[in-house]
């Protein structure tokens, strides 16, 4: 169970590296939305990630751990998706100076951003509690701290291979390409989860782990 998890998670790392990198570039070369649109636009995943992270219990205990990490892996490439659309909202047009000179066209690209930034926030609070606890509930507590260390440094180290790589693809391609192709990544990690046994996991497997024990 836990091997297309870590699988997935490596994944996931590269593509959530390459968005970290070109999503600036999109908003504030692309869209022009200047700082404050930055921060208004990341904010809307500090929101969405609150939201995802109060509702994250419930939603596991409802309908299995493993349905929803496999919901949230999937619907964070669709919103990846989301984010990209901005540019074709804004028809051509850029922000540029004060928010309030924008253009009807650059506000609805914007709030396109804020949106596809708050579903992607949504699904990552979702998944995040219930794949630490899956993680640290399977796993024997003498293998804990050599568990999260390895799986932590893969996972950084996978930072390593999204961060140039989405620099690249938007150098080469325009920042659209680069996260298109982060979303294409994103999915891939989620297929991982979705085909594996891991999509049946559930509370009952740390209750079994917790007796076995």
């Amino acid at each position: 169970m836990l091997r297309p998890l870590g699988l997935s998670t490596h994944v996931w790392f590269i593509g959530s590296a390459m968005v970290g990198t070109v999503l600036p570039a999109l908003i504030l070369n692309d869209l022009q939305l200047g700082a404050l649109g930055l921060g208004l636009v990341l904010g809307g995943a500090g929101i969405g990630a609150v939201l995802g992270t109060t509702w994250s219990s419930g939603w596991g205990e409802r309908y299995g751990t493993g349905r929803v990490m496999v919901a949230a892996r999937l619907a964070q490439p669709a919103a990846v998706v989301v984010v990209v659309l901005a540019p074709l909202v804004a028809a051509g047009q850029a922000g540029g100076g004060s928010i309030e000179s924008w253009p009807a066209t650059v506000w609805a690209a914007f709030a396109c951003a804020v949106l596809g930034q708050f579903l992607f926030g949504l699904a990552m609070g979702a998944e995040g509690p219930l794949e630490m606890g899956y993680w640290q509930g399977v796993t024997p507590d003498a293998l804990i701290a050599r568990m999260s260390a390895t799986r932590r440094s893969v996972n950084r180290g996978m930072i390593v291979i999204g961060a140039p790589l989405g620099g690249a693809l938007a150098t080469a391609f325009g920042p659209v390409v680069a996260l298109g192709s982060a979303a294409a990544v994103m999915l891939a990690a989620a297929l991982i989860l979705a085909v594996s046994p891991f999509r049946a996991a559930c509370e009952a497997d740390l209750l079994d782990s917790d007796a076995a024990s």
